[in-house]
């Protein structure tokens, strides 16, 4: 080296990297050439990869309704079928959306498939949790809670402890009006496990601080897996941290009292609980110990919970379900000798119909959207082949929603799974998982929440909020935390006011007392009362401007639905959602009525409507104008018209001409991104909404949608709901009337439902006829199409040089 000069060795470096660079590329390439040629020669089911490094993971996550399998497998159904191939959380993915590919994954769980979560999945569970491991490990973890809860789900010690949380619950309920059930079920569920798993009273400081390390634990999971400090996933690995410790310090106490070291614990407490039976297994160490704890824990706080708040939601807007429930609840309690007495096993085993309310909410509901696989091997099904070490996603919502296998699969209907339906539904739906991955609580959340919803259907009625629903994030979250109305199940229909009288005694010849007297002298008055006429009349004779009434003379209206028991999951042909939009025909002036059957939606495009309120002239040049705009733009693009340019001619206009356009507009169509509903000011100021109400009738029809619109409205009930809201302004609005017109706009197909109900039908025809004055007739007619012709003409000059 010392005669190498320096020089020398930069020139030969120069020379070497750029060529060990090219042999390296060149090796990657061929490396990926030959993976692609290997795929290409394996039957892979058709899809997208998305964009490079994230996939398709940020649109498969977006929020939905949980009873619907959300935008991204809507539009995936439609385009490859139930079974295709994705990009999702970092790896090459199987989505499968078909049952028996589903059961053929589940039941071949460590033969040819493997769970494989995310990996900041791992960092929050640990490296022992039943979610992450496999093998021999599983096998051994699991059956230790199965046995354990097998002996334990009937055992009277824990029946009687969810009877006394029950109560308890119930009673601190007492004198609310409103109550975040979501929230009151999770700390329900997580007391009731503490107390079963760890003898951990609930009034204990050591029950509350379980309590805030879990809900921070839980927060990591649907976090940014972003380890630093103040993220909220490095807050949940650190509240796992003190869980963990938590749990130890119990078992060490537990250890000592066995060892008679702490003789001051007693001799019987803890005895019998979770922790003591796992204890006595030699074959597990502390960190296995914990693990299974805090993932039975984990399953009563978030799954057991999850499911309560499913169920509460679901039978308030299934009343059917909840009187039949209330019934069979009933008829236990007056079978029981002393009506008072707590509930047994033999009254569980009673529940029936509690059974079935149980699995049709996880149908509906569905607690767990999909689970993670990976192939093993390069596995064949049929025609497809899942290469090996790509992940493989069972997603159980399609299968739970699929029309082809549920009659009205968006409908609550317990009393599917009555008698000898149960078999054949158990095997169309998998609310509970399969395979060697069988959830082992289900029994036990079974027995929780049948024991608590007895006594909340006795006690208590409620009613949730107009716009709360269950969403997949994909986790179910409730979007106001199912906040519930609640009243006393014996106060009646009314509610009661319970602030008592205040009495006051007046002392004779008083002032109150001549006041009292007078006052209750004058007899009530009958009839109509003109004082609020006597009132504008003064008002109107001192100078005063009375303020004018404001009638356009129209209700439009228009709405978002999600049909999911018409539509086939995977015909190309159709798409789950739409826009309904609907208008009254009378146009007035003044109080003339000019025509009894005009018609108020107007043609756009073929996938986009429109319903104009104002001015009649100004509502059919502006929609004609932009009509025609939007023509001008298929012919330049060749592509359907987009609401959203639809929505920018029309606003663009409006908002030029500062308000003296008098068109009012409800505009709704559906275009390859999905159904929009947008209304338009008369100033060109715009809404975005599910639901829209425009014109002198729109407070009327507004109060109809605002106490009964609610998300995964079907096509007929949206229909019904906005021919409802339509007949609202009818009945109660002064310029409009006659007929309702409807037109419902979906995927690739309009429905103009002219004249579809006339509420107000003519009662009476004059007897005398009226004859119109004899005009010039047509003698003859003749179309001539109009064609493009183009004339090319010689001009003369000198050619030009070559």
């Amino acid at each position: 080296m010392d005669g190498i000069s320096p020089a020398l060795l930069l020139s030969l470096l120069l020379v070497l990297l750029p060529t060990l660079a090219y042999i390296l590329l060149i090796r990657l390439l061929r490396s990926r050439d030959e993976k692609l040629a290997d795929l290409a020669a394996k039957i892979l089911p058709p899809g997208s990869m998305g964009w490079p490094l994230f996939g398709e993971t940020l649109h498969f996550l977006k929020p939905h309704f949980s009873g619907s399998p959300g935008i991204f497998l809507q539009q995936h159904f439609s385009r490859y079928g139930k079974v295709f191939k994705s990009h999702l959380f970092g790896s090459p993915t199987i989505v499968s959306c078909d049952l028996e590919l589903n059961m053929f994954v589940l039941q071949n769980e460590e033969k040819l498939f493997q769970a494989s979560y995310p990996k900041p999945i791992h960092g929050i569970l640990g490296k022992y949790s039943l979610l992450t491991v496999s093998g021999d490990l599983h096998r051994k973890l699991r059956n230790i809670g199965v046995s354990f809860i097998a002996s334990s789900k009937s055992s009277p010690h824990f029946l009687h402890w969810i009877e006394k949380l029950s109560i308890s619950m119930m009673d601190s309920w007492s004198g609310r009006n409103e109550v975040s059930f979501f929230k009151e079920a999770k700390a329900f569920t997580l007391r009731l496990m503490v107390k079963h798993l760890l003898s951990v009273n609930p009034e204990e400081a050591l029950a509350s601080r379980i309590l805030e390390d879990f809900q921070t634990y839980m927060r990591g999971f649907v976090s940014l897996p972003i380890n630093l400090p103040g993220t909220a996933y490095a807050k949940a690995v650190k509240a796992r941290a003190r869980l963990s410790s938590s749990v130890k310090e119990i078992m060490e106490g537990r250890r000592k009292r066995r060892s008679g070291e702490l003789e001051e614990l007693g001799e019987g407490e803890g005895e019998g609980d979770f922790l003591d039976a796992i204890l006595s297994k030699q074959s597990l160490n502390d960190d296995e110990i914990v693990s299974i704890v805090l993932d039975i824990m984990l399953g009563g706080y978030e799954t057991t919970s999850t499911l309560m708040a499913l169920i509460v939601y679901f039978l308030h807007h299934s009343p059917i379900a909840l009187a039949k429930l209330k019934e069979e609840q009933q008829a236990i309690r007056k079978n029981k000798k002393d009506e008072s007495a707590p509930l047994d096993w033999e009254d569980y085993k009673k529940m029936e119909y509690s059974y079935n309310v149980i699995y049709e909410a996880m149908r509906c509901g569905n607690v767990v959207k999909f689970v993670h696989r990976k192939a093993l091997q390069d596995v064949k099904f049929k025609e497809l082949v899942i290469p090996s070490g790509w992940k493989v996603l069972p997603i159980f919502t399609a299968s739970h929603m699929d029309p082809d296998l549920h009659k009205n699969p968006a409908q609550f209907d317990p009393s599917r799974w009555t008698g000898d339906l149960s078999k054949e539904m158990s095997r169309k739906v998998t609310p509970f998982g399969g395979g060697a991955r069988l959830c082992p609580g289900a029994e036990l959340a079974k027995v929780v929440i049948s024991f608590f919803r007895h006594h909340l259907v006795l006690r208590y009625r409620w009613k949730t909020k107009s716009d709360e629903c269950p969403l997949a994030y994909p986790y179910v979250e409730f979007r106001r935390g199912l906040m519930i109305e609640i009243e006393p199940a014996a106060a009646g229909g009314r509610r009661r006011n319970r602030s008592p009288k205040k009495s006051s005694k007046l002392l004779p010849g008083s002032v109150e007392s001549k006041m009292s007297k007078s006052v209750l002298e004058v007899p009530p008055k009958g009839g109509f009362s003109f004082d609020l006429c006597k009132r504008n009349a003064m008002l109107s004779k001192n100078g005063v401007q009375l303020p004018p009434f404001t009638k356009t003379g129209t209700t439009i209206v228009g709405l978002i639905f999600q049909d999911f028991k018409i539509v086939q999951f995977c015909n190309v042909n159709h798409i789950n959602d739409g826009v309904i939009l609907g208008a009254d025909t009378r146009a007035t002036s003044g109080s003339i009525v000019c025509d009894k059957n005009c018609e108020k939606i107007h043609y756009m495009a073929p996938n986009i409507y429109c319903c104009g309120a104002g001015t009649a002239a100004d509502t059919e040049a502006v929609t004609d104008m932009v009509s025609s705009q939007l023509q001008l733009h298929r012919y330049h693009t060749g592509r359907e018209s987009r609401v959203v340019t639809a929505l920018t001619y029309l606003k663009r206009h409006l908002f030029s001409y500062q308000g003296h356009v008098s068109a009012a507009l409800v505009l709704g169509g559906v275009d390859f991104t999905g159904p929009h509903l947008h209304t338009i000011y008369p100033h060109g100021s715009t809404d975005t909404l599910p639901y829209a109400t425009m014109g002198s009738g729109s407070l009327a029809a507004m109060a109809i949608f605002e106490s009964k619109y609610k998300e995964g409205l079907t096509r007929d009930e949206g229909v019904q709901l906005v021919t409802e809201a339509i007949c609202s302004g009818i009945f109660n609005d002064l310029g409009s009337g006659s007929n309702v017109d409807i037109c419902v706009i979906t995927k690739g197909n309009k429905e103009f439902l002219r004249n579809h109900l006339k509420p107000t039908p003519r009662t009476y025809v004059s007897p005398k006829e009226y004859a119109f004055t004899k005009k010039t007739e047509v003698l003859s007619t003749k179309i001539t199409p109009l064609k493009e012709k183009v004339q090319i003409i010689e001009v003369g000059g000198e050619a030009m040089e070559e």
